[in-house]
């Protein structure tokens, strides 16, 4: 999240950089009421150019020209746009659904169709219901002091087979241990 408000503000201050620019260079007659000197005249075009893109439309300044004209009716427009793709952002951001599943502190190894099965069980603490859930497990079984990491791919199944471990006897440890 900071890595996206520091995106978010890079952004903002880019774009006013941009604009401050494109003002400078219409010209010294391009906002009435702007400064003479040139580093000053810079600071009335960034401070005009944040003006007008967050639409507060206050201060001394005014364009001018035709060109002055055309830079803020695009200015505003980039900022309209680009405040709504930002809240779009953010909600989408704070929005996203989570799942809140607690499981069961114990599993077991129990015949399930034609083989064995790791078995637990899970519930969804949300008060909605789960749609289109997919199921990855990783696990760690120990015989003796050797570890034999296991990933089964995405299940509908709560149960998950275990006969590709060792189709012979599902508790024992493989052969190749």
């Amino acid at each position: 999240m900071p890595r996206l408000l520091a995106l978010m503000a890079a952004a903002y201050f880019a774009t006013n950089l941009l604009f401050a620019c494109l003002y400078w260079l219409a010209g010294p007659d391009a906002l009435t009421g702007a400064a003479r000197s040139p580093l000053a005249r810079f600071e009335d075009c960034l401070f005009f150019s944040v003006q007008t893109l967050a639409t507060i439309g206050c201060g001394k300044l005014v364009p001018a020209t035709d060109l002055a004209n055309a830079l803020v009716a695009v200015e505003a427009l980039v900022g309209l746009l680009g405040f709504a793709v930002l809240a779009g952002l953010l909600f989408a951001r704070f929005t996203r659904p989570t799942a809140k599943i607690s499981f069961s502190r114990n599993a077991l190894i129990a015949p399930y169709q034609d083989g064995w099965a790791l078995m637990f069980r899970l519930v969804n603490l949300r008060n909605h219901d789960l749609t289109d859930v997919h199921a990855k497990t990783s696990y760690d079984i120990v015989w003796g002091a050797r570890f034999v990491d296991m990933y089964l791919p995405d299940t509908d199944r709560v149960a998950i087979d275990l006969t590709r471990l060792n189709e012979t006897d599902p508790v024992a440890p493989p052969a190749s241990l």
